[in-house]
C-alpha cells in the first residue's frame, strides 16, 4: 500500500510541475497541495531527481529540468519508434467504432486549431488512444514511466506551436487513413513520420530560441 501511495504522489508531483512549467515549487507547498508529510514528498523528489526529470535548488524549490536540443531530439526519436510500433499493432486491432472515435478527435482538434486555441492536450489524447489500441501494455508503461509523452507535449506548449497542426504533411488524418488501409507497415511509417516531423519543426524553432533550454554537448 505504501509503494502504491508513493507512486501516486510521484505522478501527481510530476503533473503539478508540468502545469507550473518551469516555476519553482517548494516542498512545503507540495505538502500542502497533496496533504502529506515531507517524507513521501522528499522520497518522490529524490526519485525524480535520479531520473533527471527535475532540478532542485536549495532554499528555492523544485522545477522540471530544462532539456538540451540533443535531449529533445533523443526524446522524439524514442517516441517515434514506440508510437510507430503502437500504430502497427493498432492497425491489427482497430474496429470501426475506434476509427470513428479517432475521426471525432481529429475534427475536434481541427476546430480548436481554426479557433486559435491550444491543441496540445487534444494531440496527446489522440496519441494515447492509438497506444491503447495497440493492446501492448509495455508500450504505454514505457512511455508513462519515462514521461515521454508528457515531456514532449510540454515542449509543444512552451514553444507555442499549437498551430503547427495545420501545416504538418503527416497529419492525424493521414494516420487515420493509414490505419484504415489495414497495412501495418504503412501505419507504422506514417506515425513515425508524424513524430519525426514534429521533432524537426521544434528543433528548427528552438535554434532561434535556445535560451529556453540548455545546450547539449555535441
Amino acid at each position: 500500500m505504501k509503494k502504491i501511495k508513493g507512486q501516486i504522489i510521484l505522478k501527481e508531483i510530476e503533473k503539478k510541475l508540468l502545469e507550473r512549467q518551469g516555476e519553482m515549487v517548494t516542498e512545503k507547498e507540495l505538502c500542502r497541495i497533496f496533504g502529506v508529510s515531507r517524507g513521501p514528498i522528499r522520497e518522490a523528489l529524490e526519485h525524480l531527481e535520479k531520473e533527471g526529470a527535475i532540478e532542485r535548488r536549495k532554499g528555492k524549490g523544485t522545477s522540471l529540468r530544462k532539456l538540451s536540443i540533443k535531449e529533445i531530439s533523443e526524446l522524439f526519436d524514442v517516441r517515434a519508434v514506440l508510437e510507430g510500433l503502437a500504430a502497427r499493432l493498432a492497425c491489427e486491432n482497430i474496429r470501426k467504432k475506434d476509427m470513428e472515435e479517432l475521426k471525432r478527435m481529429d475534427k475536434k482538434q481541427l476546430k480548436s486549431a481554426r479557433e486559435n486555441r491550444e491543441t496540445d492536450l487534444e494531440e496527446m489524447v489522440f496519441h494515447q488512444k492509438i497506444i491503447a489500441l495497440s493492446e501492448n501494455s509495455f508500450i504505454g508503461k514505457i512511455l508513462e514511466n519515462f514521461s515521454i509523452l508528457s515531456r514532449t507535449f510540454q515542449i509543444y506548449h512552451l514553444a507555442s506551436v499549437a498551430t503547427k497542426y495545420n501545416t504538418s504533411p503527416y497529419s492525424h488524418q493521414k494516420i487515420i487513413n493509414a490505419l484504415a488501409t489495414g497495412d501495418p507497415d504503412k501505419a507504422e511509417e506514417t506515425m513515425r513520420l508524424h513524430v519525426q516531423y514534429a521533432k524537426q519543426k521544434l528543433i528548427e524553432l528552438f535554434v532561434g530560441r535556445i535560451n529556453l533550454f540548455t545546450r547539449g554537448k555535441t
